[in-house]
């Protein structure tokens, strides 16, 4: 410690501060967005419609969500598997699915503690709401619109209206 402090007087010329960070942090008001409830700004909105077998990038910027054939893009975000028919988080960009009566949002999703879930075939129905953390860690959540099942009644394709805002998720 005394060789730190006799370098840091050697470089400076005069004693180094002392600060105590806590203290000399400014405090957040409760209206910054960085506040549970507070306003977050949008990125992006809009619909996709997934097949089974498809990835999804959700930081992407076309009109198709930069859809493709499984296992698709490394920054894919969102997987309609061919072969289970849930919906999945690609690589870490994981995904929760909120409880059936949350009325989801940016907070609800950032929040969240239980990403890691994939919504299974049987759960997927409209007005259930997933939440992924995207491969630019943005925060988007995932409200299925409507499902076509197949000939055996399972889905095989699902509309999902995707909300994507600007901030990156703080982990």
């Amino acid at each position: 410690m005394a060789l730190i402090t006799a370098v840091l007087l050697g470089l400076s010329g005069r004693p180094a501060a002392r600060s105590n960070s806590a203290a000399a942090a400014p405090r957040p008001s409760p209206t910054q967005a960085n506040s549970p409830g507070a306003h977050v700004p949008i990125r992006r909105q809009g619909s996709l419609v997934l097949t089974a077998g498809h990835v999804a990038d959700l930081d992407s910027t076309t009109s198709t969500w930069a859809e493709q054939t499984e296992p698709g893009s490394p920054r894919a975000d969102v997987w309609f598997g061919a072969k289970d028919r849930a919906l999945h988080g690609v690589g870490n960009n994981d995904i929760a699915v909120l409880p059936k009566n949350s009325p989801g949002g940016f907070w609800a999703c950032a929040l969240d503690q239980d990403y890691g879930a994939s919504l299974h075939a049987a759960d997927i129905r409209a007005g259930r709401i997933l939440c992924g953390l995207t491969a630019a860690n943005r925060v988007a959540q995932l409200r299925v619109t409507s499902v076509h099942d197949d000939a055996a009644g399972v889905p095989d394709r699902v509309t999902l209206d995707i909300t994507v805002w600007v901030p990156t998720h703080r982990t």
